[in-house]
Protein backbone atom coordinates (compact mmCIF):
# COMPACT_ATOMS: atom_id res chain seq x y z
CA UNK A 1 0.00 0.00 0.00
CA UNK A 2 2.80 2.19 0.61
CA UNK A 3 2.81 3.15 -3.45
CA UNK A 4 -0.76 4.30 -3.69
CA UNK A 5 -0.12 6.14 -0.78
CA UNK A 6 2.57 7.99 -1.85
CA UNK A 7 1.36 8.73 -5.39
CA UNK A 8 -1.87 9.63 -4.07
CA UNK A 9 0.00 12.27 -2.01
CA UNK A 10 1.95 12.86 -4.84
CA UNK A 11 -0.76 13.98 -6.92
CA UNK A 12 0.16 10.99 -9.52
CA UNK A 13 -2.68 8.99 -9.17
CA UNK A 14 -4.66 9.14 -12.20
CA UNK A 15 -7.30 6.88 -10.80
CA UNK A 16 -10.25 7.70 -7.91
CA UNK A 17 -10.08 4.25 -7.07
CA UNK A 18 -7.60 1.52 -6.94
CA UNK A 19 -9.04 -2.04 -7.67
CA UNK A 20 -8.55 -4.04 -4.78
CA UNK A 21 -5.47 -6.16 -4.47
CA UNK A 22 -7.21 -9.22 -5.16
CA UNK A 23 -8.50 -8.24 -8.34
CA UNK A 24 -5.33 -7.49 -9.69
CA UNK A 25 -2.80 -10.42 -8.43
CA UNK A 26 -5.06 -13.32 -9.12
CA UNK A 27 -1.76 -15.79 -7.79
CA UNK A 28 -1.06 -18.02 -4.24
CA UNK A 29 2.26 -18.08 -3.39
CA UNK A 30 3.85 -18.37 -0.11
CA UNK A 31 6.33 -15.90 -0.48
CA UNK A 32 4.75 -12.21 1.13
CA UNK A 33 7.62 -10.38 -0.62
CA UNK A 34 6.53 -11.58 -4.29
CA UNK A 35 2.82 -10.81 -3.05
CA UNK A 36 4.00 -7.42 -1.71
CA UNK A 37 5.74 -6.54 -4.83
CA UNK A 38 3.49 -7.62 -7.58
CA UNK A 39 0.64 -5.76 -5.38
CA UNK A 40 2.81 -2.36 -5.23
CA UNK A 41 4.12 -3.20 -9.04
CA UNK A 42 0.40 -3.03 -10.60
CA UNK A 43 -0.90 -0.68 -8.28
CA UNK A 44 1.63 1.58 -9.96
CA UNK A 45 0.18 0.48 -13.66
CA UNK A 46 -2.98 1.12 -12.81
CA UNK A 47 -2.42 4.24 -11.51
CA UNK A 48 -0.78 5.15 -14.36
CA UNK A 49 2.57 6.35 -12.64
CA UNK A 50 4.91 5.22 -15.14
CA UNK A 51 8.23 7.18 -12.85
CA UNK A 52 7.41 4.71 -10.43
CA UNK A 53 7.31 2.29 -12.55
CA UNK A 54 10.88 2.00 -13.98
CA UNK A 55 11.81 1.99 -10.11
CA UNK A 56 10.59 -1.94 -10.38
CA UNK A 57 13.14 -2.45 -12.74
CA UNK A 58 16.98 -3.84 -12.45
CA UNK A 59 18.99 -0.49 -12.75
CA UNK A 60 21.94 -1.64 -14.71
CA UNK A 61 19.48 -2.70 -17.92
CA UNK A 62 17.02 0.17 -17.67
CA UNK A 63 20.38 2.46 -17.62
CA UNK A 64 21.80 1.24 -20.93
CA UNK A 65 18.61 1.01 -23.13
CA UNK A 66 17.28 4.32 -21.75
CA UNK A 67 20.65 6.34 -21.52
CA UNK A 68 23.41 4.30 -23.50
CA UNK A 69 20.56 2.94 -26.31
CA UNK A 70 18.14 6.49 -26.33
CA UNK A 71 14.63 4.02 -25.88
CA UNK A 72 12.50 5.80 -23.81
CA UNK A 73 11.07 5.10 -20.84
CA UNK A 74 7.84 4.19 -22.46
CA UNK A 75 9.39 1.83 -24.93
CA UNK A 76 11.09 0.53 -22.30
CA UNK A 77 8.18 -0.30 -19.87
CA UNK A 78 6.26 -1.79 -22.83
CA UNK A 79 8.88 -4.08 -24.01
CA UNK A 80 9.76 -5.23 -20.44
CA UNK A 81 6.19 -6.26 -19.57
CA UNK A 82 4.32 -6.96 -22.36
CA UNK A 83 4.60 -10.67 -24.00
CA UNK A 84 6.12 -10.68 -27.93
CA UNK A 85 3.39 -10.16 -29.87
CA UNK A 86 1.65 -8.04 -27.93
CA UNK A 87 3.49 -4.99 -27.36
CA UNK A 88 1.58 -3.01 -30.19
CA UNK A 89 -0.86 -0.19 -27.53
CA UNK A 90 -3.14 2.10 -29.46
CA UNK A 91 -2.77 5.60 -27.93
CA UNK A 92 -5.65 6.97 -25.61
CA UNK A 93 -7.41 9.47 -27.90
CA UNK A 94 -6.70 12.83 -26.53
CA UNK A 95 -3.32 11.83 -25.04
CA UNK A 96 -0.53 13.52 -26.89
CA UNK A 97 2.04 12.59 -24.08
CA UNK A 98 5.16 10.33 -24.22
CA UNK A 99 3.04 7.80 -22.38
CA UNK A 100 -0.28 7.73 -24.37
CA UNK A 101 0.46 4.34 -25.77
CA UNK A 102 0.75 3.07 -21.83
CA UNK A 103 -2.13 5.29 -20.93
CA UNK A 104 -4.18 3.05 -22.96
CA UNK A 105 -4.19 0.71 -19.74
CA UNK A 106 -6.99 0.38 -17.84
CA UNK A 107 -6.28 -2.98 -15.59
CA UNK A 108 -3.25 -5.16 -15.49
CA UNK A 109 -4.17 -8.46 -13.82
CA UNK A 110 -1.69 -11.02 -12.51
CA UNK A 111 -2.55 -14.88 -12.52
CA UNK A 112 0.52 -17.31 -13.44
CA UNK A 113 3.70 -17.18 -11.91
CA UNK A 114 6.43 -20.15 -12.30
CA UNK A 115 9.32 -20.34 -10.10
CA UNK A 116 12.55 -21.35 -11.98
CA UNK A 117 15.66 -23.17 -10.15
CA UNK A 118 18.20 -20.22 -9.64
CA UNK A 119 15.58 -17.67 -8.60
CA UNK A 120 14.01 -16.59 -10.93
CA UNK A 121 10.51 -16.18 -11.48
CA UNK A 122 8.31 -15.73 -14.59
CA UNK A 123 4.88 -13.95 -14.20
CA UNK A 124 2.04 -14.27 -16.52
CA UNK A 125 -1.01 -12.31 -17.24
CA UNK A 126 -3.06 -9.17 -18.80
CA UNK A 127 -3.66 -6.27 -19.12
CA UNK A 128 -7.17 -4.73 -20.44
CA UNK A 129 -7.33 -1.53 -22.15
CA UNK A 130 -9.51 1.41 -22.51
CA UNK A 131 -11.26 0.02 -25.48
CA UNK A 132 -12.01 -3.40 -23.63
CA UNK A 133 -9.15 -5.01 -25.78
CA UNK A 134 -6.22 -7.01 -23.80
CA UNK A 135 -2.61 -7.80 -23.94
CA UNK A 136 -0.68 -10.46 -22.90
CA UNK A 137 1.58 -9.25 -20.33
CA UNK A 138 4.73 -11.60 -19.30
CA UNK A 139 8.21 -10.70 -17.68
CA UNK A 140 10.61 -11.86 -15.14
CA UNK A 141 12.10 -11.30 -12.05
CA UNK A 142 15.10 -12.10 -10.05
CA UNK A 143 15.39 -11.93 -6.27
CA UNK A 144 18.52 -10.12 -5.11
CA UNK A 145 20.49 -11.32 -2.37
CA UNK A 146 18.63 -8.66 0.06
CA UNK A 147 15.44 -10.61 -0.81
CA UNK A 148 13.60 -7.93 -2.78
CA UNK A 149 12.05 -8.32 -5.94
CA UNK A 150 12.89 -6.68 -9.60
CA UNK A 151 11.55 -6.97 -12.98
CA UNK A 152 14.44 -8.18 -15.54
CA UNK A 153 14.71 -6.92 -18.98
CA UNK A 154 17.12 -7.73 -21.76
CA UNK A 155 19.38 -5.81 -23.17
CA UNK A 156 19.94 -5.04 -26.58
Amino acid sequence: MFVLMLLSSLGLAQQQVARPYNDRVRIVADDALLVYFLNEFTAAVEYQSWPVVVTFFEEEPYRIQTREFGISDAQFIREAILAPGDQSLPRRPGDASEFARLNSIDTITITTVEFGGLGDVTIGGQVTLYDGTTRRVQFGLVRKVTGEYEITSAVG
